[in-house]
């Protein structure tokens, strides 16, 4: 027989076993992923007679496909559920087929078998799937009752879902519910938004890349809009809570709006078309999903423009700046990019809070790019600078106590240096310090370098030991030790006396000379006291008044 002939004969055999499937429900399916979801039950079909069998939990599902390797069952207990049947016809290039239990990681072959060349490229093939309230799943093909499949679930679940698959560069098409026997189903009877999907997607495969010669298609652009954050310092991280918009182009989606009555936008899923894998990778979230895979849909235009809208969540670590603590400028580091691919990311727009409700703010965003065409990929970088917006703990704790210990340092410095009142007042400006610097300490996160606080805590502690010290001095000084002439000059100097306030020498005494002495002593104790106080205060306190004050008015 002439060729030519063999050739009409295949192609009127195959139209006619297609002509026959005119009256199912069609399903066009290109490369691996479950894009849809039925309901089981539109899908079913009668028990066959002779079967005893429970009907409120059985299942019989009769379809035909026509693919030339790898066709995929997927049927599961609800929408996002692991638990799952997988049913794979002509797998390993038609060579084997086999049930799986599991989603994901957790997927295990439970039954396989050879089967050569159980599927047909050139025409449909038609399967039954069989499931019972015990857990047996079989498979068949239709006219024989001989099973393909056999295997029993120990831990059965009831099916409500089904969905179907091929395999990468594999196209299938599906037919099932035949024995409805449905009218077939015109253009004239779909809608246009019908007509558009159909067309759209009936050869799209959305595991491939769009590739484009314009450089601008060649972008995938991203804004983000952030509606709160928080930056804990304890363990330097960001968090960041907003809604993110990615528009890119997909020339494989254009058409033309006066053949679809005006259609100029259509709504999908983001499974149904390419999609960038967007990922934060400078988040430490174990799972950094991408956030082109959260379920939202996609907004395509007629000019083949893809915009997709979802909410944004990330943390990331902070590189934080607590030399000036709680004052300071902390810059915190985003990391945007995708999986390698010939396309550049590029952030159009950071949109920062408007409301200043929290203790921190955003001042600042710098972004910066980077492509490397040796591994095709693209990262963005965004570097946001935060700061404190409201110190309470400054004025709330450190001020306080550090005022109400200054008080009553400066109140002791107006009592006789020996009297125990002093030493009262100056041990009580001591314990508060003591406790405000160990407080510190659990407030403030772990750091390499000491910040100038607790420095200016550290210096104010051993500062306000000097009066105790001199108390101690005075009261156990032996009477018979003389100050040097020198000194007691001095000591005399009415500079001296009015800058330090020094006490006036007493001679109420018998032995005049053994007073003099000691109150020569006394006086020498008080002005290293009040020299050291002068000293701390000209060059500890004052700068710190001052840098208080100057941040506040800056931040």
């Amino acid at each position: 027989m002439d060729f030519k002939w063999i050739v009409l004969l295949s192609v009127l055999s195959e139209t006619l076993s297609e002509k026959n499937l005119e009256g199912c429900l069609k399903q066009n399916t290109y490369g691996y992923g479950y894009l849809e979801l039925f309901s089981v039950d539109l899908l079913t079909s009668p028990i066959p007679k002779g079967r005893a069998v429970d009907p409120k939990g059985h299942i019989y599902i009769e379809f035909y496909v026509k693919a030339a390797s790898n066709a995929h069952i997927l049927l599961s207990d609800s929408v996002d559920s692991t638990n799952v049947y997988e049913i794979v016809l002509g797998g390993g290039n038609n060579t084997f087929s086999e049930i799986r239990l599991g989603k994901g990681k957790t997927k295990k072959a439970k039954k396989s078998t050879k089967t050569e060349q159980i599927l047909s490229a050139d025409e449909p093939r038609g399967f039954w799937i069989e499931l019972d309230t015990l857990g047996y799943i079989l498979v068949g093909k239709i006219g024989e009752d001989m099973q393909i499949l056999n295997w029993k679930n120990k831990n059965p679940f009831q099916v409500e879902y089904i969905s179907v698959s091929t395999w990468a560069n594999v196209r299938g098409r599906w037919y099932f519910a035949c024995h409805k026997k449905l009218n077939p189903v015109s253009d004239r009877n779909l809608t246009a938004f019908e007509r558009l999907r159909n067309d759209l997607f009936a050869y799209y495969n959305p595991t491939t890349v769009p590739h484009e010669e314009d450089e601008t298609d060649r972008t995938v652009e991203m804004n983000l809009d952030v509606k709160q954050f928080h930056l804990d310092e304890i363990h330097g991280t960001l968090t960041l809570i907003g809604l993110s918009h990615l528009k890119w182009r997909d020339r494989r989606l254009l058409w033309d709006p006066k053949d679809y009555d005006g259609v100029e936008r259509l709504s999908v899923s983001t499974h149904r078309v390419w999609a960038p894998d967007v990922k934060v990778l400078s988040s430490f979230m174990l799972a950094k999903k991408s956030l082109t895979r959260l379920g939202r849909d996609v907004i395509i235009g007629n000019d083949g423009t893809l915009q997709w809208w979802t909410p944004f969540f990330s943390k990331t670590f902070c590189a934080l700046s607590l030399s000036n603590w709680p004052f300071g400028v902390h810059n915190c580091s985003l990391d945007f990019g995708y999986l390698p691919e010939p396309l550049k990311l590029d952030i159009k727009e950071m949109t920062l809070p408007k409301t200043k409700t929290s203790e921190w703010e955003m001042r600042e965003v710098m972004k910066r790019s980077e492509h490397f065409d040796v591994l095709p990929s693209s990262n963005y970088f965004a570097h946001i600078l935060v700061q404190r917006r409201n110190p309470a703990i400054l004025r709330n704790i450190i001020l306080p106590s550090y005022i109400c210990a200054a008080v009553l340092s400066l109140l002791s410095f107006w009592m006789d240096p020996s009297s125990s009142s002093k030493l009262f007042l100056n041990s009580g400006s001591l314990s508060i310090l003591i406790i405000t610097l160990i407080g510190l300490t659990e407030i403030l996160p772990k750091m390499t370098s000491t910040p100038e606080i607790v420095r200016f805590y550290s210096w104010s502690v051993l500062v306000m030991c000097v009066p105790v010290i001199v108390f101690i001095g005075l009261k156990y000084t032996p009477d018979y030790i003389k100050v040097p002439g020198l000194v007691v000059d001095i000591l005399d100097s009415p500079v001296t006396q009015t800058l330090f306030c020094l006490p006036q020498v007493k001679s109420e005494s018998n032995d005049f000379r053994q007073e003099t002495e000691f109150n020569d002593t006394s006086r020498l104790f008080v002005l290293v006291e009040r020299l050291i106080f002068w000293i701390y205060f000209t060059i500890l306190v004052i700068p710190f008044l001052l840098n208080t004050i100057i941040y506040e008015q800056l931040y």
